[in-house]
């Protein structure tokens, strides 16, 4: 019986092209970061802080203001589903210093806004918590509030208007000091080349005078 001997052939050069995943990933990259028309057509409206009002009286400031644009499509089509929403603001009672010293704070509060919706009756069930940061810690209790309603305004002005935030220490003076306030509000979050997660926030900060 006569054996078959098979050879190899000669070895082809190497292309020097990229895998098509590899492509793909490129053009996804370089898509985001165009300036052309679907980068143009997929921008969201501006966050930010608007009707900022603060007043100080007894060592105790109050703080209002709205994070306009704040409640975005997809966190509408989130609560629709059925997926709870929070967004978190942080007040600040901040005095200034030295050029080459970094503000004081003074007192701070935390305040978390919450919405969840039932699609069998029709309701958003809204919660809202304010966390005072004191020194020593814990020495004033959070404030809870609870709401139900079935109005779409109702909810949005819950999670983006905010009136009247107490914010103070009992630790602390607020007298006498030059003040100011500085408001910064967390509504999501977004992915930069979708992949890199990054913050949607927005900030605002005003002086404080009795």
């Amino acid at each position: 019986m006569r054996r078959r001997e098979v050879t190899a052939g000669p070895k082809r050069p190497a292309s020097g092209r990229l895998p098509v995943g590899c492509l793909c990933l490129v053009a996804g990259m370089l898509l985001q970061l165009s300036p052309g028309p679907v980068a143009a057509a997929s921008k969201k409206p501006h966050v930010r802080i608007d009707g900022l009002e603060a007043t100080l009286e007894h060592d105790r400031a109050t703080v209002s203001f709205r994070v306009t644009n704040g409640l975005s499509e997809n966190a509408i089509e989130r609560i629709h589903s059925g997926i709870e929403v929070e967004f978190e603001h942080r007040v600040e009672i901040v005095a200034r210093r030295s050029f080459l010293m970094p503000a004081e704070r003074l007192a701070q509060t935390m305040i978390r806004t919450r919405a969840a919706y039932d699609s069998l009756t029709g309701r958003y069930s809204l919660y809202r918590t304010l966390n005072f940061r004191t020194r020593p810690r814990n020495t004033v209790e959070p404030l809870n509030d609870f709401l139900s309603t079935d109005s779409f305004e109702e909810m949005r002005r819950w999670m983006v208007e905010l009136k009247e935030i107490p914010v103070f220490d009992p630790s602390r003076s607020l007298d006498g000091k030059k003040l100011r306030v500085r408001v910064r509000s967390n509504v999501g979050r977004r992915y930069v080349l979708l992949i890199f997660p990054s913050a949607i926030d927005a900030h605002a900060e005003q002086g404080l005078s009795p």
